[in-house]
């Protein structure tokens, strides 16, 4: 059975299972679901579920593209060398984090592909090679390269349209 403290977590929107087993679920953001205003519905940002089937915080999800309480519509896990990396799509761009002892580091130096507005409907995928799919409802296809380090896009930033 899984338990939450936090009531604040309804719109789950994706889940990646990294190789401990622990579920990462992004969440939609959505302040109130009807009136009275200021109570809370779902808070956004991602989540892990742990080996106890608990739901537990990221101790530093600000560093998430958007903030800890961001819209992330799609996320996926993807073996690069010896660690993972979470790949995130939310509503402000899209960023990787590897993982240590539950904590985030952003892969790149600056947020991806923020100047297309992401929704609920687009997704993020890596590949057997460990590559990232980012498929979209209205822009196209977006490909990033795990060779030097997702510096690289396929064919070139702009992708596929």
């Amino acid at each position: 059975m899984l338990t939450e403290h936090n009531d604040a977590l309804y719109l789950p929107q994706g889940l990646a299972i990294d190789r401990n087993n622990q579920i990462w679920i992004g969440f939609m953001n959505e302040p109130t679901l009807h009136p009275p205003p200021g109570v809370p519905y779902s808070d956004g940002g991602i989540r892990l579920v742990n080996e106890n089937n608990q739901f537990t915080e990221i101790s530093n999800d600000e560093v998430l593209i958007g903030g800890e309480s961001s819209d992330i519509w799609s996320v996926d896990i993807c073996p690069y060398d010896d660690f993972e990396i979470l790949w995130v799509l939310s509503s402000d761009g899209v960023q990787g984090y590897t993982i240590f002892q539950n904590q985030l580091s952003p892969v790149s130096n600056m947020d991806l592909f923020t100047e297309i507005p992401f929704y609920r409907g687009d997704r993020i995928k890596c590949d057997e090679s460990s590559n990232v799919w980012i498929t979209t409802t209205h822009s196209g296809v977006r490909t990033i390269l795990a060779n030097n380090d997702y510096t690289e896009f396929w064919p070139d930033y702009e992708g596929l349209r």
